[in-house]
């Protein structure tokens, strides 16, 4: 599922951000690399997901 803002021509493992609607872009190069940490670590997140089993849930 592509993210709001984003732009690809092609499938990537990882999608590329476009510049705002202005051409500037505010985020400072640390801001910048959380924010595309946490994004990978999210989806990555979400592609483990499906393999894990459920912890037992026990009744009170």
């Amino acid at each position: 599922m592509p993210v709001q803002g984003t732009e690809t021509t092609s499938p990537t493992p990882y999608p590329t951000t476009s510049p705002t609607s202005s051409g500037q872009n505010n985020l400072s190069s640390s801001d910048r690399k959380f924010v595309t940490d946490a994004a990978q670590d999210g989806l990555a997140e979400v592609q483990l997901a499906p393999q894990l089993q459920p912890l037992p849930h026990e009744e009170c």
